[in-house]
């Protein structure tokens, strides 16, 4: 159903407030649906549907003014001749002189008529379905629609860009009170009922067996909170918001005949992988992010993840869908550096180890579940302490500074950015602060001169790798004036 596929990917909405094009203006996409009932069709949603020839366009104020001769009236208007309005935007839809459009139009509290970008005129040629829609509600027929499509996620690998594929030939089934329908999908992947009677309809898609669904989708806002797969034909209860006079947001309820719904199905051929993350003793662990490396060409594991999860606070276990053919390998703190949570463990590979020589690889090669062994934690990292002097220039003590130490790797999402710990000097300069042994740092110190305002630093900062030889060792930081 090609023109309700264009309805549901509609990008931006036209209102009777026009916006005039500037040189900056972007054409952004917008939730038509937020506005409009994206469950009726255009044919509901419009006040005058009518087909006709564009004679003349002329720009008035903020707008462009397009004389029609009108060759059928359809809906909600009389005559020859019609005067519909778009706006001047380079992003709103324009008529061009000469050409027949099956157009679907709105009439504004001043009388005129504006057509919607959610809800387009449609080149003539191109209005097929347009018309067969509109001879079917003059026939007395319902006018009733359950759509939506059937899509493959596909890719080759991880050097190949994802593509949605049609499937055609898919069976699928709608079932209510009122009865089971079957249709099945076309070259396009998608599938229609029509006319079909008012209820409330469980939507199935039958794949084959190499075939996962990866679940139902709306097409819009689900407004009415239902379970994705349900489609809901004729009278409709939907809360919608609005604002009374004191500009009070108020819940209420509308009630209307809903003409239109849509469920659509996204399937994979793709591989999975699970699991969980258990610590040494086998209990779950506080929460970690699960990432995976791929192994390239080269037969390296690429530093950067490309997959990453959350694994589940209270059971541990952990999924990945939609996985490439490939070699990957499960990691956490890929980056080996002080995180934001869970700052003691350091870079692990499953099934859990340190040594990324003996991580175990994942092979994929398609249409694959692998359910992997628990991911067994090593042990966490130990606290080590950093501690040394600042002074001045001079090899004056400089107390009550500002030490702190921050992660030399901070553009790495897994490391915490920012401070990672921080003190002030004493008395005599000297400084204490606590890190974690093998992640490397890097240790800074400031403070202000209270006399001059000026700003007292470490120019350089120094690079420390908490090391278990190095216990125990000082550090010393000179703080120069930053003019």
């Amino acid at each position: 159903m090609q023109r309700a596929t264009k309805i549901l990917i509609a990008c931006s909405l036209f209102l009777f407030g026009f916006v005039p094009f500037t040189p900056a203006q972007v054409c952004l996409p917008s939730d038509c649906f937020r506005f409009s009932d994206g469950e009726r069709s255009p044919y509901w949603n419009a006040d005058v549907v009518f087909v006709g020839s564009a004679e003349k366009s002329s720009v008035e104020g903020e707008s462009v003014a397009t004389n029609f001769r009108i060759s059928r009236p359809i809906k909600g208007i009389k005559g020859k001749n019609a005067k519909v309005f778009t706006s001047s935007s380079r992003c709103s839809f324009q008529f061009k002189v000469g050409e027949h459009y099956f157009v679907y139009a709105s009439r504004g509290k001043d009388g005129n008529l504006g057509v919607s970008d959610c809800f387009p005129p449609v080149l003539l040629n191109d209005a097929e379905e347009d018309l067969e829609y509109a001879a079917e509600i003059a026939a007395g027929q319902l006018g009733t629609r359950i759509f939506g499509s059937v899509l493959e996620r596909r890719q080759a690998s991880l050097r190949t860009p994802i593509e949605m594929a049609p499937l055609e030939g898919i069976k699928v089934t709608i079932e209510s009170e009122a009865g089971v329908f079957e249709t099945r999908t076309d070259s396009k992947g998608m599938y229609v009922f029509k006319n079909i009677p008012p209820g409330k309809y469980e939507v199935m898609a039958v794949l084959p067996g190499h075939l996962r669904n990866l679940g139902p989708s709306k097409g819009y806002s689900n407004l009415l909170r239902r379970p994705l797969n349900i489609a809901i034909i004729g009278e409709t209860i939907k809360p919608v918001n609005v604002l009374s006079p004191m500009f009070e947001q108020k819940r209420e309820e509308e009630k209307y005949f809903r003409y239109w719904d849509t469920v659509s199905f996204s399937v994979s051929s793709l591989n999975s992988i699970s699991g969980r993350v258990r610590s040494e003793d086998g209990s779950v662990p506080p929460q970690h992010y699960i990432s995976l490396l791929w192994l390239n060409d080269e037969g390296k594991l690429n530093a950067d993840p490309v997959f990453r999860k959350w694994a589940h606070p209270e059971t541990g276990e952990y999924s990945f869908d939609d996985i490439p053919n490939g070699k990957y390998a499960a990691v956490i703190n890929p980056a080996n550096c002080h995180g934001p949570r869970n700052p003691e463990m350091g870079r692990s590979y499953f099934p859990g180890v340190v040594d990324d020589s003996k991580a175990e690889l994942i092979t994929l090669s398609g249409s694959q579940e692998v359910q992997l062994i628990d991911f067994r934690l090593p042990k966490p990292l130990k606290e080590r302490e950093i501690k040394g002097i600042v002074v001045s220039e001079s090899g004056e003590p400089v107390s009550d500074a500002l030490v702190y130490i921050v992660n030399s790797k901070p553009n790495s999402y897994s490391c915490q950015l920012g401070v990672v710990a921080q003190t002030n000097t004493d008395t005599d300069g000297r400084f204490r602060l606590q890190g974690f042994e093998g992640y490397k740092y890097e240790i800074r110190a400031y403070k202000k001169d209270g006399n001059t305002g000026s700003e007292m630093r470490n120019l350089r900062s120094l690079a420390v790798e908490l090391r278990t030889e190095d216990a125990g060792n000082e550090i010393k930081l000179i703080a120069r004036p930053s003019y």
